[in-house]
């Protein structure tokens, strides 16, 4: 019998709603990433449109910032960054849980869609904007369920 890896699905910005740099996101883009991995689950990263984020861009303009570098000395996270999955062609099933960066502003789109399709179907979503909390309902803040144990992210974000 093979062992499923858990996969956890990483949102990050793709369109140009962020006009300037933004270190403390990547930052938590690289930390965020790395401890999934750490924790022996599967990374997986998605923007709208699939490609390069924005935030792979400021990862480079940031890249000595010793909370963003490793993640670019890491050619498995560099690559995954470069060329990540678009929201579009997400398949909800394929995921354990989520966790969303900024994507969407004041704008309703694909990244709204993905959260309310994970939440339907009973899968654990973190939101990791503080901005966002205030305009959306309160279930969207979920960090773990029966089926997949994510609370060492909450720890994280304390």
């Amino acid at each position: 019998m093979v062992a499923v890896q858990t996969r956890i699905l990483i949102v990050v910005d793709g369109g140009d709603s962020v006009a300037a740099p933004d270190k403390e996101l990547a930052r938590a883009v690289a930390r965020i990433y790395f401890s999934i991995r750490h924790a022996d689950l599967e990374p997986v990263l998605a923007c709208e449109g699939g490609g390069f984020p924005i935030v792979a861009a400021d990862m480079r303009r940031f890249a000595k910032d010793p909370g963003i570098a490793p993640f670019l000395q890491d050619p498995v996270a560099r690559s995954e960054i470069a060329d990540t999955l678009p929201i579009e062609h997400i398949i909800v099933e394929d995921f354990d849980a989520a966790v969303f960066f900024p994507s969407e502003g004041d704008r309703l789109g694909a990244a709204l869609a993905l959260k309310q399709t994970f939440l339907e179907t009973g899968k654990p979503i973190a939101i990791l904007e503080s901005w966002s909390l205030a305009k959306l309902p309160r279930k969207f803040v979920i960090i773990s369920s029966p089926t997949c144990d994510v609370t060492w992210l909450d720890k994280l974000l304390r």
